[in-house]
């Protein structure tokens, strides 16, 4: 048995301010029922106490007198009822709440990253044991982020106006199902972006399924060896052209070696999210494919071939936005290409090709053989829809004649005679 009224004024306040942090935590508050309950708790704790009539020394309540009225209806000590819930579960539980209100994390370059847990609505849409891996996984990207050079501290003109942003939490996994890692993105909200004013394109190519599996083949053919490799953070890597200011999600807030407090901060690369950072990584890749000693192909602008005039060997990349794919017979090339692009992009990211776009590969090299299938894809189709899992089961005749068959070709009627003729004779 305990007595609240025994309890330091000083190291009262302070259980009041956990056990109001463990309900934020526990019930996902936002930050207006956060500053509802610690009125609350404030305005209960100040209030004064009262001993009642109505209660016999035998049966007085253990942590002291009651606020409750004598009037009538009002012979219930509500504020008590919850402050004793509170204080009782606090103290019998084997361990303390996990509770973290603010994190805040040094800089290599003295700046300091200040992330409010309960601040932060993104944290909210992941389950509550996924909050300490996400919490350190958003830690990473502001810490990775400002390690490259993304913001500059320039406050916003009075002619601008900053764009927000959001954190993206996913929980990240492999083309096979198998768990990869927790994932936070500092995303823009680029649709709040100005054409003429904030960007001025946004046309990015990509490789064809076609160019693709051409490559693929021509692996497999020749018996070579295929490379997977990942650019982190590739948008990041390529430089803004306009100013651009951002305005950083609530609860996240920078602060410099003098002790300034940043909430928008200008933009010096491309950021996720931006209307114009698919076509801004592209051109880096170019550039830095070119300086590579690679030739951009005029059929497929994201198929890059390095070929030796002298050995006659050769060296494929295929690109799909920061996914790459190289194979050939020049390891020398292929070796250069990796250094450059580990000094260049920190690329990590260097396996033989196991997945690639979503789809599971195995590839075989002693046997020659290259697997592809989309099972895991199809497994959570069926997961995420119960639905399919009773229509599987259910057997139907599909009546396929010979009239089904024949579909009618209306742009074929509007054909020219030397359509026709083209057609028949060739």
């Amino acid at each position: 048995c305990y007595n609240v009224e025994d309890i330091p004024i000083g190291a009262r306040e302070v259980l009041r301010d956990h056990l109001a942090a463990a309900c934020a935590h526990e019930l996902h508050m936002t930050q207006e029922e956060w500053n509802m309950v610690t009125t609350y708790m404030s305005s209960i704790d100040n209030k004064p106490r009262k001993h009642s009539h109505s209660r016999s020394n035998k049966h007085k309540s253990p942590i002291g007198e009651s606020r409750a009225s004598d009037s009538y209806g009002h012979n219930a000590d509500v504020d008590d009822t919850v402050l004793d819930a509170l204080i009782t579960q606090y103290m019998v539980v084997d361990h303390a709440p996990e509770v973290i209100m603010i994190t805040e994390q040094v800089n290599a370059d003295g700046l300091v990253i200040k992330i409010e847990e309960q601040k932060l609505a993104d944290l909210k849409t992941v389950p509550v044991q996924q909050h300490q891996s996400m919490l350190q996984a958003i830690a990473k990207e502001l810490n990775d982020l400002i390690a490259i050079g993304t913001f500059t501290g320039i406050e916003v003109p009075a002619n601008r106006k900053a764009i927000s942003s959001r954190i993206v939490l996913k929980v990240k996994h492999r083309a096979d199902g198998a768990f990869d890692k927790y994932k936070a993105r500092l995303v823009a909200r680029g649709f709040l972006q100005k054409l003429g004013v904030d960007f001025f394109s946004t046309f990015s190519p990509m490789a064809t399924l076609a160019s693709i599996r051409i490559l693929l083949a021509i692996a497999v053919h020749n018996g070579l060896d295929i490379i997977h490799a990942d650019i982190p953070q590739a948008f990041l890597k390529a430089k803004l052209d306009t100013d651009i200011w951002l305005q950083l999600p609530p609860g996240i807030t920078f602060k410099d070696k003098d002790g300034k407090v940043f909430k928008c901060v200008k933009l010096i690369r491309s950021l996720y999210g931006l209307r114009d950072s698919p076509s801004n990584f592209n051109k880096e890749l170019v550039r830095f494919m070119k300086s590579a000693g690679f030739k951009q192909l005029e059929c497929d602008k994201c198929i890059f071939v390095h070929h030796d005039e002298v050995t006659k060997k050769f060296v494929l990349v295929g690109c799909e936005v920061d996914d790459l794919i190289i194979t050939g017979n020049d390891a020398a090339c292929i070796t250069r290409l990796k250094k450059k692009l580990v000094d260049e992009y920190n690329v990590t990211d260097w396996e033989r090709i196991a997945s690639f776009l979503g789809v599971n590969i195995d590839y075989d090299l002693d046997s020659g053989v290259l697997a592809m299938d989309v099972k895991s894809k199809i497994e959570k189709l069926f997961e995420e829809h119960s639905i399919l899992n009773v229509l599987k089961n259910v057997k139907a005749n599909t009546p396929i004649t010979e009239d089904n068959l024949n579909v009618p070709n209306i742009a074929k009627e509007k054909w020219a005679p030397v359509d026709h003729y083209i057609c028949e004779k060739y």
